[in-house]
């Protein structure tokens, strides 16, 4: 389908600033799919990640494995 996939241990390196290039990865995209699982919830990065995106306006696909719809919501009612 043409979609490509980022994992961090394939593009990040000893001393890069992570930020940075998830920042830069993310402004390359198209659309962010996420993985929400009960430990993705817990992740710092992952709430880093799906704000960074909705900060540059990218489509963010949320896709569930193990949590209820009703589960990926915050605290206010809204995504994390």
């Amino acid at each position: 389908m043409g979609a490509t996939t980022l994992l961090d241990k394939h593009f990040l390196r000893g001393g890069d600033d992570v930020r940075e290039r998830i920042i830069e990865e993310i402004r390359e995209s198209t659309e962010v799919i996420v993985l929400l699982s009960p430990e993705s919830q817990k992740s710092q990065w992952v709430s880093t990640e799906v704000g960074l995106a909705l900060g540059q306006r990218k489509r963010v696909t949320p896709i569930l494995h193990n949590v209820r719809p009703k589960g990926m919501m915050g605290p206010q009612g809204d995504l994390p």
